[in-house]
């Protein structure tokens, strides 16, 4: 593990002058910087890597936002939407996400209404243990 760090040290050096700090340890790195910086860092990071023998596996890169920084050790939850009071707030995925989620509620209560005008006590019983209990 150790030779491998000292490996791409040459990389590591190449690649540090795109406006991002970086701390390695061997082949695992962090980075922290603007997003656009840090995005230059991670393609540059792929096109040079496989010269030296450094491969950037995706799957294992993630992205902490300034929140979840400041709140490491708080148990605060970081989240990018959420519900209040009947409504959504949050990131546009996520609120048309809660719409969707929304529309289909209505279209499974529409098909209840439906089934009450024959079975109102299975209609009822359908409402307060399927619908209402999500």
């Amino acid at each position: 593990m150790a030779m491998y760090g000292i490996a791409i040290l040459p990389l590591v050096k190449a690649i540090g002058k795109s406006g991002v700090t970086q701390k390695w340890y061997a082949d695992d790195g962090i980075v922290s910087g603007d997003l656009k910086s840090i995005k230059d860092h991670f393609d540059e990071l792929q096109d040079t890597g496989p010269d030296v023998g450094y491969f950037v596996n995706p799957p294992k890169c993630r992205h902490k936002t300034k929140a979840e920084i400041v709140f490491t050790g708080t148990n605060v939850e970081i989240v990018s939407g959420t519900r209040v009071l009947l409504s959504h707030i949050g990131y546009e995925n996520t609120c048309a996400e809660y719409r969707d989620q929304c529309v289909k509620t209505y279209a499974q209560l529409q098909k209840l209404s439906r089934f009450a005008k024959t079975s109102a006590q299975n209609a009822y019983a359908c409402l307060t243990n399927g619908v209402e209990s999500k």
